[in-house]
């Protein structure tokens, strides 16, 4: 099978490395085409499938949202050259494909899979985080009146006239697009997974050598996008400095691209962006996961955390308590109760029996329910059936 894989950007996000996991778990049986945005126009083959990028215009105005004309043309272009027997589409958003690229759908089966609330909300994490409003068509917006409404409508004009597929990865985001256009078409869901076998050798201790820290000390790790506050790394760090001066075998990692200013702190860590082939070394050096996120579908993070087997401190929302058992892989307080979090940190910080059995039970809640497999099979039996209609 031919299949044209089209994501915003990579590397990026979590959306942009689900879809690289899905080409190299589909590239050995079928022909793969990866395709992507990039600052010029290019393609290459890489390992096993072929990598396209299609330039994106030098200045992006507001409206590429919905419509970016010279990249839809790109894109079918090189689609018409591929003839692929399907179109896999992840993240179109940030003034990339734009919404109007789904409408060669109706020259291709396509599936379009939903990594965050874009399709609905006019940001791609609600203002604020995990507004309600889109149940009732974002007509009380609080963050842009005016503009949400018009947003939602644009959107939802271009997808009543799009013949997708929908995936989701978790039921909190089916039942949100229920009362929308998208909730009227064929909707799947099909949970995120990840490779048991990347994080089953990893080596904590050479991540931990890297970073001057010692076997026996114990490390708070946080992983993910910093380029925002939604993901909680700045009340994460205001909680470090509170904890940090009562021992001195604790640390605080953080992993990931930011903007702010590394602290002074020598027990708190920024490593910046880290190489795909090394974040397993660096989940296993750690002893807990703390992600206060404010904003979030399901975090690809999370499920790689606890293949690594460390238990998993987040908060309440979106599809989290689908792939956290609290209390049993992990703890889950509500969002913005970050006395509660902080709580929930230092009660696993003191018990390393909890956090060895959180783990391991963590580890085994991802074999059974998250692994690339099973995403992969799920899959590949909805293209099987998109490609025989």
């Amino acid at each position: 099978m031919r299949i044209a894989m089209v994501t915003s950007r990579y590397p990026y996000g979590g959306a942009d490395q689900v879809a690289m996991t899905l080409v190299r778990a589909l590239e050995a049986r079928h022909e793969l085409f990866f395709i992507t945005t990039g600052e010029t126009d290019d393609a290459f083959d890489e390992a096993g499938h072929r990598r396209i990028l299609i330039g994106l215009p030098r200045f992006q105005m507001f409206w590429h949202h919905y419509w970016n004309r010279s990249v839809v043309r790109k894109l079918k272009r090189h689609l018409a050259q591929i003839d692929p027997d399907l179109v896999h589409f992840h993240s179109v958003a940030n003034r990339t494909f734009s919404a109007s690229a789904l409408l060669v759908s109706r020259d291709y089966p396509t599936v379009w899979s939903l990594h965050d609330v874009w399709s609905q909300c006019i940001w791609s994490a609600a203002r604020p985080p995990m507004c309600e409003g889109m149940l009732t068509g974002c007509l009380r917006c609080g963050a842009m009146p005016v503009l949400s409404v018009l947003n939602r409508w644009l959107k939802e004009f271009l997808f009543r006239r799009a013949d997708i597929h929908v995936v989701v990865p978790c039921v909190w985001l089916m039942e949100h697009i229920a009362r929308s256009a998208l909730g009227r078409k064929s909707v799947h869901v099909i949970g995120n997974g990840v490779s048991l076998e990347r994080f089953a050798g990893a080596h904590g201790d050479r991540a931990r050598t890297k970073l001057g820290i010692a076997p026996t000390d114990r490390v708070v790790l946080f992983t993910g996008q910093m380029m925002n506050r939604w993901k909680g790394h700045v009340e994460l760090l205001t909680m470090a400095h509170r904890m940090l001066p009562e021992a001195d075998d604790l640390w605080f990692v953080f992993v990931g691209p930011h903007r702010d200013r590394p602290p002074a702190h020598p027990r708190i860590v920024f490593t910046g962006l880290v190489p795909y082939e090394e974040m397993p070394d660096c989940y296993a050096a750690g002893d807990l996961f703390a992600y206060p996120t404010h904003a979030d579908i399901s975090p690809q993070v999370v499920l790689e955390a606890m293949a690594s087997g460390l238990p998993v401190v987040s908060h309440r929302i979106g599809g989290i308590p689908e792939q956290v058992a609290d209390a049993e892989t992990g703890i889950l307080v509500s969002d913005g109760d970050e006395r509660a979090f902080e709580r929930a940190v230092r009660l696993l910080l003191k018990d390393a029996e909890r956090r060895q059995s959180m783990g391991e039970k963590g580890r085994e809640r991802v074999k059974r329910l998250f692994t690339t497999q099973r995403q992969l099979s799920t899959t590949e039996a909805l293209y099987r059936r998109l490609a025989r209609s």
